[in-house]
């Protein structure tokens, strides 16, 4: 933090190179906002987290619609059990899958450097593989 705060001394004292030493500041405090000195959050937006817990509800939703209908179609007389059994089933097993599928998607957007990122030249890039 503390190189931070230099940096941001060193770029108002030199005006005319605010966009070397904004980038060095860049370079020096990367997990910080150099601007506010907060820390940088890896975390996704909220829109994507409200997206993300629709989509688990909605699979919870069709997979008891998925449950009634198998457990319907197969059972003959009273059939409250099994049906409120196929639902919950049915529910749980499809929430749970669009689940891990969400974690693994939000984890690889946190990861995967924007389209913006790659143009300006700030994605981390993996170190190049020596030939023998």
């Amino acid at each position: 933090m503390e190189i931070s705060r230099l940096l941001r001394k060193f770029a108002q004292s030199i005006g005319s190179l605010s966009a070397i030493s904004a980038s060095l500041c860049d370079l020096a405090c990367e997990p910080m906002d150099c601007k506010t000195g907060d820390p940088r959050s890896a975390a996704p937006s909220l829109w994507v987290k409200l997206v993300a817990v629709a989509a688990i509800l909605g699979a919870g939703v069709c997979g008891a619609l998925i449950g009634y209908a198998l457990v319907d179609i197969s059972c003959e007389g009273d059939c409250s059990s099994p049906l409120g059994l196929g639902i919950l089933v049915g529910s749980v097993s499809c929430a749970a899958g669009v689940a891990v599928t969400v974690a693994i998607t939000l984890r690889a957007m946190v990861i995967r450097p924007t389209a913006r990122q790659r143009r300006e030249g700030k994605a981390n890039r993996p170190a190049a593989r020596r030939t023998r």
